[in-house]
């Protein structure tokens, strides 16, 4: 049970430091609560998941000639006032200059994939994020475990649950519910992080220590900062993101950048 409890509390830091990459002001509901709360991970077990099926046209690759004058996609530009190199050395960074950088081009991001395993066997995960609305974000997480299939979605404050294609069961995500509405806009994640250490600079490699207290309420008083591992882009996106809370070890990769995203509909 113990075990247990903290891959729930770190797979509820990552999914929620997620969620910030598309959430930029607006308030998001977290994404993992739903597919792996206690009910549902007491009646599944841990376990592998699928991700769901999404269609993607495949692109042909351009030629050398295509490649040396094409401009990049809306998409793939990286967002004005970033160049995608580090301004820093090696070592401590300033926590303010980095958030500064890394905010406007996480708040470029509208749609996303966010895959996130843990150091117990098969208890993948696979949500997708879309904040095209910031007045009502939308995420769609699916876990296989113990030959059952957990689909979860939420929109706004409402999340829907069924397991093995069922019926949706609805319900609402309270203000008070431990990690659900993670407002991570700049000045909420300013809380939450206590320092920030460029590890590798070709790598773009941090170390980013987050208050635990701040982000999971129901941790215990005085808790030791929770030191997480984070990898950008070269047009500094998180792409992932790794962290250990004891014996649990969360890895959450992040991918499919503004890409479309297909949400089941719910009653």
């Amino acid at each position: 049970m113990a075990l247990k409890k903290n891959v729930l509390i770190a797979a509820l830091a990552a999914a929620a430091l997620g969620v910030s990459a598309c959430s930029g002001t607006a308030e998001t509901p977290q994404t993992q609560a739903p597919a792996s709360s206690p009910a549902t991970a007491e009646e599944t077990g841990a376990g592998g998941s699928e991700s769901p099926a999404t269609e993607t046209s495949a692109e042909a690759t351009p030629t050398e000639e295509e490649s040396a004058t094409a401009e990049p996609s809306e998409e793939e530009s990286t967002p004005e006032g970033s160049s995608g190199e580090l301004p820093w050395d090696e070592g401590p960074v300033d926590t303010e200059a980095f958030l500064d950088l890394y905010r406007p081009v996480q708040e470029s991001i509208t749609t996303m994939k966010m895959t996130t395993s843990t150091s117990v066997p098969g208890s993948e995960t696979v949500t997708y994020v879309d904040s095209t609305d910031p007045a009502n974000p939308r995420t769609y997480t699916v876990l296989e475990a113990a030959g059952k299939k957990v689909e979860s979605v939420t929109e706004g404050t409402t999340a829907y649950t069924r397991t093995d294609g069922g019926a949706w069961q609805e319900q609402q995500i309270p203000d008070s519910a431990e990690g659900t509405k993670p407002t991570l806009d700049a000045e909420t994640l300013r809380g939450l992080v206590e320092s920030i250490e460029l590890v590798d600079k070709a790598e773009r490699k941090f170390t980013v220590v987050l208050d635990l207290g701040a982000l999971v309420p129901s941790a215990a008083p005085g808790a030791e900062g929770i030191a997480t591992t984070w990898w950008l882009d070269d047009q500094l996106r998180l792409v992932k993101q790794e962290m250990t809370i004891m014996e649990a070890t969360v890895i959450t990769e992040y991918s499919d950048f503004n890409q479309p995203v297909d949400i089941p509909q719910v009653p």
